[in-house]
């Protein structure tokens, strides 16, 4: 009879679909609230250990100014999270700190600039400074790298070559009115070139503000204090302003002028150092005003 027919298996009223979507909904969920685990390789940089007087990780194309500051701050900031707790050693209080290993080599002393080959030779050298724009803003470190880079390719398209490529050195003048740090990086001539190595600093502007010509003579002096045979070339200012500024000191009276073969476009005061240090802008001072 009709009334004695067992219902027929399968359909949405079975139990096994409904289990099925259950248990595709549970896989789901536990799949999304699992976090990702990437397993490449770390990509944190290695940091340089080594002991050099370039041993700040910057390759040729880098802004100077912010290399060399993330490395003050990471060299600080590692010392800065250093712990210490109480250790019981036979029942008696043990101060123990634990200091965890430098994300960045500790910075060179600030003497420590000229390799000992050319500071204990007759060697001439070639000190080359440029002055860069010293603003956080994203257009001036912008600028910082473009400059620098063309810097750079004028001196391998005359046959120098960086003596590191993937480091900057710093020096540290320790004088409150000069810049605190000052990158550079060494560049050697080419094997069998007879020209002389070339000490390049990257100078701020922002520090050489009211007298720059004073500034950057006692920079040169703390950089080769001893060396004889040295000669100085400036590349720079950068801005206008600035320009205007070294302008006004020339016109101090006791701004001294040196022989015009020394001066290719502005002028130094005239002391031992300066006598050699020729200044090149691509600035053009204003005519002279007729009176």
């Amino acid at each position: 009879m009709a009334e004695d027919r067992k219902p027929e298996s399968g359909g949405y009223g079975s139990p096994l679909p409904i289990a099925l979507i259950m248990t595709m909904l549970a896989s789901l969920l536990i799949g999304h609230s699992l976090p990702y685990q990437d397993e490449r390789p770390s990509a944190d940089p290695l940091k340089s250990s080594h002991p050099s007087l370039q041993n700040i990780d910057a390759r040729l194309w880098q802004d100077p100014f912010s290399t060399v500051e993330n490395a003050a701050n990471a060299a600080g900031k590692s010392v800065a999270d250093a712990k210490s707790f109480a250790l019981f050693v036979d029942g008696r209080p043990a101060n123990v700190e634990i200091r965890p290993s430098p994300t960045a080599p500790p910075l060179p002393e600030k003497k420590a600039i000229v390799p000992d080959a050319l500071n204990h030779s007759n060697q001439a050298i070639t000190v080359l400074a440029v002055t860069l724009p010293g603003g956080p803003y994203p257009e001036e470190a912008e600028q910082r790298m473009r400059r620098r880079y063309a810097v750079l390719s004028g001196l391998a398209n005359q046959d120098w070559i960086p003596s590191d490529e993937q480091h900057l050195g710093v020096f540290e003048p320790g004088q409150d009115d000069l810049q605190k740090l000052v990158p550079f990086e060494w560049w050697l001539p080419r094997d069998g070139n007879q020209k002389s190595p070339i000490l390049v600093l990257w100078l701020d502007e922002a520090s050489l503000t009211e007298t720059p010509f004073a500034k950057i003579n006692r920079l040169l002096k703390l950089v080769m204090p001893e060396q004889d045979q040295a000669s100085y070339r400036v590349i720079g200012p950068n801005s206008s302003a600035t320009l205007r500024t070294m302008l006004a000191e020339t016109e101090n009276p006791a701004f001294a002028h040196p022989p015009a073969r020394h001066r290719p476009n502005l002028a130094m005061p005239s002391t031992p150092i300066a006598d050699s240090t020729s200044v090149f802008t691509r600035r053009r001072p204003p005519p002279p005003t007729s009176n």
